[in-house]
């Protein structure tokens, strides 16, 4: 089952997370091409992610930024993407927090929509075990605090995801 977030406009995000796929090439091409069930799709280097509420609060922004007409990319997938990195270089944005094949056989899928159906979709393409809930790997905390430029001493001052979540909704402003 996808998570789900309500976000502003009377958009939603859906979260999936998958571990074990066979078909990483066949899905990340899917993506690219934005074909059904892949349309308002994106799929994030679910090492640098240490809450699902973190990517929540990039499609939010996304979302706002699209109502607003000032979107910095081309579709709210890729200003999700965009929205995550500290970094105002579109191409090194996604590049960093977007999935390639380099990053193994886990799939964290971010999907612009309300459609059940489209979820269904997804899990039938998708070879993989669809996991309940997103919990982060321990082993990739410093990968995270490294792309957040998080410090000991921020952290010991509050929770490495309100600093990572203070940092996205900061960025550009």
């Amino acid at each position: 089952m996808p998570v789900t977030f309500n976000l502003d406009h009377g958009e939603t995000l859906l979260i999936m997370h998958f571990t074990d796929v066979s078909n990483v090439a066949e899905v990340t091409e899917k993506l690219t091409e934005q074909s059904y069930p892949f349309n308002n799709c994106t799929c994030i280097n679910s090492k640098l992610i240490l809450d699902s509420f973190q990517l929540a609060i990039a499609a939010n922004k996304a979302v706002v930024s699209h109502y607003s007409n000032n979107m910095i990319t081309k579709s709210l997938p890729t200003e999700l993407l965009f929205n995550l990195s500290l970094s105002e270089n579109i191409t090194g944005s996604l590049e960093k927090f977007g999935h390639g094949t380099r990053h193994g056989n886990d799939l964290l899928l971010a999907i612009f929509s309300h459609e059940e159906k489209q979820c269904n979709d997804i899990e039938n393409v998708v070879k993989g075990t669809l996991q309940s809930n997103f919990v982060q790997d321990p082993s990739n905390i410093n990968l995270i605090n490294e792309a957040y430029d998080i410090t000991d001493e921020q952290l010991s001052s509050s929770s490495l995801l309100n600093l990572i979540v203070t940092k996205i909704a900061c960025k550009s402003v």
